[in-house]
């Protein structure tokens, strides 16, 4: 039986370290975005104001469902056929999502959502009584 060549244990390890982190991180930076959100109430809606600069509203998803609204979307990074060395990366690219609870009974048939400015508003009209199933908002 000839001898076969050892592996370096340190060697595999530092490959299998690399693959697996570099992986978790493109999960993590994936799942990590979500766009700041402001949730307030007025004595008829509950508003939802989510800054998503740079997103196409034909990337966003809205769906309320019970007491629950979620936004989903995708904020693609403009072409650049250059070579590119950056030297601060603070926006975020890729999918996000994000999920609101909403307290009491909200009327779904009548809810709506804007874009504009960088700004998506959601508003949601309360209800006296909760109307269960899921429902997509329209973005309008």
């Amino acid at each position: 039986m000839a001898d076969q060549p050892q592996k370096d244990p340190s060697r595999t390890r530092i490959y299998h370290d690399f693959l697996v982190s570099s992986k978790l991180l493109v999960r993590i930076a994936e799942s990590a975005w979500q766009p700041p959100t402001d949730v307030f109430e007025t004595e008829d809606e509950v508003l939802v104001r989510m800054e998503v600069a740079g997103v196409d509203a034909s990337q966003v998803a809205l769906t309320l469902e019970g007491n629950r609204l979620t936004v989903r979307g995708r904020r693609d990074e403009p072409p650049c056929g250059k070579r590119r060395a950056f030297r601060q990366m603070e926006v975020h690219y890729g999918a996000f999502e994000r999920e609101i609870w909403v307290e009491g009974p909200v009327d779904a048939s009548r809810a709506r959502a804007t874009y504009a400015n960088g700004f998506l508003e959601v508003v949601l009209p309360k209800a006296r009584r909760g109307r269960t199933g899921r429902i997509q908002v329209r973005i309008g």
